[in-house]
């Protein structure tokens, strides 16, 4: 009977890593061609795509390590999806806040505020990106998040910095784009 029961949760977090992976590589940003539409549909797309395999995920395993591998899948399966021939398809910002919003709705609250603030003071998305993803791990440690999360946290913080590389000597030097031009 122990058996019977370790097989089926093995396959039920089998079965939610696929869901991270498929809902994680859909391009929403290549279904949407109209660029007016794109401005914030695309965006929230990609945080619900995040977050449902993790609210899925979060209500239904017991396995903190689990649950964060499904995070990290569905990150991974958004920048090199398999429908696009693993061709880079995006830094998957808003895919680890919507994963964030699924491992902690509070952490979420607080990493977009963060990320909206520094948006509207420095008028640069990537230095935005970057100021939210470093504080994700430092917002799961004060909200009392389990420890994988924390180091998921951290892993996404990482896989933050490491694809911002260019924006961030484009920052040093002064040469990255502004979000909006001011009148």
């Amino acid at each position: 009977m122990l058996a019977i029961f370790a097989i089926i949760v093995s396959m039920k977090s089998i079965q939610l890593l696929a869901l991270a992976v498929l809902l994680g590589s859909i391009p929403f940003n290549r279904f949407i061609p109209a660029k007016a539409a794109r401005g914030l549909l695309v965006p929230s797309l990609n945080v619900i795509k995040g977050f449902v395999p993790m609210y899925f995920a979060a209500a239904s395993l017991d396995s903190y390590f689990f649950i964060a591998l499904a995070g990290i899948l569905v990150m991974l399966s958004h920048s090199f999806p398999y429908w696009l021939m693993f061709k880079y398809n995006g830094r998957a910002i808003a895919v680890a806040l919507g994963v964030l919003f699924g491992v902690n709705i509070t952490a979420g609250v607080f990493v977009l505020a963060i990320y909206v603030i520094s948006l509207l003071a420095f008028n640069r998305l990537s230095l935005a990106a970057i100021i939210a993803g470093i504080s994700a791990p430092v917002t799961l440690k004060i909200v009392g998040a389990p420890t994988a999360f924390i180091w998921f946290g951290l892993a996404g913080c990482a896989y933050v910095m490491i694809s911002h590389y260019g924006s961030i000597a484009h920052l040093i030097d002064g040469t990255e784009p502004r979000f909006r031009t001011r009148d």
